[in-house]
């Protein structure tokens, strides 16, 4: 055990050296570094296992899925998975939590920094090996994300240069419509419930906040959406014969013209 945590702090020692130069965005540098952890392995694009035998999840992005078992992996899974793998197999990394520090199923939650790669959810958005997630309450480096993620859109990297990831109109969307959309479309309504707002986007597609949500949102300018263009994000779920997307955050609804 000794000799583990001499190597460790020479580690340290090295890794930290290099901290300055790697991190040279503020928005993407975090105050302080609450732990580091040496690197096992990627299991995928988001999800390491640290040597110690933790899974540790990384906040803020979502990698395509590895098919396990004969089902389907998702394009660019694999190159996520051996990007991650390439940059910290075997290396330490300065680990930051956020206001929750575990998932549902016990991996722990963090942003993770490495030399020379730097915020490693940002690197790996801006080569476009992941999509930016928001899931409240851990809202940490949000503009650096959305910064990252915009580089590779325009660059069309990555999963970006696929069609299943351009932004599709609300009112065109079929029947075999699933998993991560961009929409466009027009707010038509709204309304506030016990269970949250519900917003429809087009005459298929409602947006829902769900009532945790809503602190994010000033419930005053709701209305003022109706009528204008919006671009929603995230995961369409089909609910009878509606579509739905929720929406954790404003920055996952663009609306134009306000």
């Amino acid at each position: 055990m000794r000799r583990f945590s001499l190597r460790t702090a020479a580690l340290a020692l090295i890794f930290f050296s290099f901290f300055g130069a790697a991190f040279c965005e503020p928005e993407c540098t975090p105050r302080n570094y609450h732990t580091q952890a040496l690197v096992g392995r990627a299991i995928d694009g988001d999800t390491l296992i640290l040597r110690d035998g933790r899974r540790l999840r990384l906040i803020g992005i979502d990698a395509p899925e590895i098919g396990y078992d004969g089902a389907h992996s998702q394009p660019f899974s694999r190159a996520a998975q051996e990007a991650l793998q390439s940059a910290l197999g075997g290396a330490i990394i300065g680990v930051h939590y956020d206001q929750r520090a575990q998932d549902r199923y016990g991996r722990g939650l963090a942003h993770i920094f490495s030399a020379p790669v730097g915020n490693v959810q940002a690197w790996l958005l801006r080569h476009g090996l992941a999509l930016r997630l928001t899931l409240p309450p851990n809202l940490g480096f949000l503009s650096c994300y959305r910064r990252a993620e915009s580089e590779a859109r325009l660059a069309r990297r990555g999963i970006w240069a696929l069609p299943d990831y351009q932004p599709l109109q609300a009112d065109a969307m079929d029947r075999n419509i699933s998993g991560f959309k961009l929409i466009w479309g027009r707010i038509s309504s709204w309304r506030n419930t016990r269970y949250g707002a519900y917003i429809d986007l087009g005459p298929h597609l409602t947006l829902k906040i769900a009532r945790s949500d809503l602190v994010h949102f000033r419930a005053e300018d709701m209305p003022k959406w109706v009528g204008h263009q919006a671009l929603a994000r995230g995961r369409v779920r089909r609910i009878r014969a509606q579509y739905q997307i929720r929406i954790h955050h404003p920055i996952d609804l663009a609306i134009q013209g306000l």
